[in-house]
This record gives structure tokens, C-alpha cells and sequence, in this order.
């Protein structure tokens, strides 16, 4: 599943571990494999990301990938 980020957002107080940075992202879906994926076309998808020092991307604990029907 691709998407394109839309928003996002540096939030000045991180939920992250340690020194990890939070974005909060929001993008629409653009691609899928699979059909019973193809649904999602067009839809919103949201999360909260921390980012690592070795540039690994992680769910904020606590947070969920959502995609909006």
C-alpha cells in the first residue's frame, strides 16, 4: 500500500521515547496490491510516528494507523 502525505505536523511535545522526534502525518492512498485491498483507493490514512536516530520509523506507543472509510 503507497500513499501521499498530505499533512504534517512537528508536534512541540514528543510522546517518544527517549529522544525520538514525533510527526503526525495524514495522506490519502494511492496504490495497493491485491484485490481486496483496492477499497482503500482514495481513502485517509493517519498516524503518529517517532523517528530514531538510525532513521527507523515506529508507530508512537499508544498510537494506531488509521484509515478512514
Amino acid at each position: 500500500m503507497s500513499f501521499t502525505v498530505t499533512t504534517s505536523t512537528f508536534p512541540s511535545t514528543s510522546r517518544c521515547p527517549d529522544s525520538e522526534m514525533e510527526f503526525d502525518l495524514v495522506g490519502t492512498i494511492v496504490r495497493t496490491s491485491g484485490t481486496w485491498t483496492k477499497r482503500y483507493l482514495g481513502h485517509t490514512v493517519a498516524f503518529d510516528d517517532c523517528l530514531t536516530s538510525f532513521v527507523t520509523i515506529q508507530l508512537v506507543p499508544g498510537t494506531e494507523f488509521t484509515i478512514d472509510p
